[in-house]
């Protein structure tokens, strides 16, 4: 197996393990901490970006 191989391979596995992560970070923010965050998006929205909220701003 020649070394550009080797790189495109570990490249592509990193994507999907990527994807997968930023996937079930949506899943658990829009589950597990919908409800005690949404008093922030009305006061101020750094405190909730600064938070595990990235899943309620990508559904939503």
């Amino acid at each position: 197996m020649s070394i550009a191989n080797f790189i495109k391979r570990s490249l592509k596995f990193l994507g999907l393990f990527l994807a997968f992560a930023i996937l079930s970070l949506v899943l658990i923010g829009s589950t597990f901490e919908f409800l005690p965050h949404t008093k922030y998006y009305g006061q101020d929205y750094k405190k909730a970006f600064n938070k595990k909220d990235l899943g309620l701003l990508a559904i939503g």
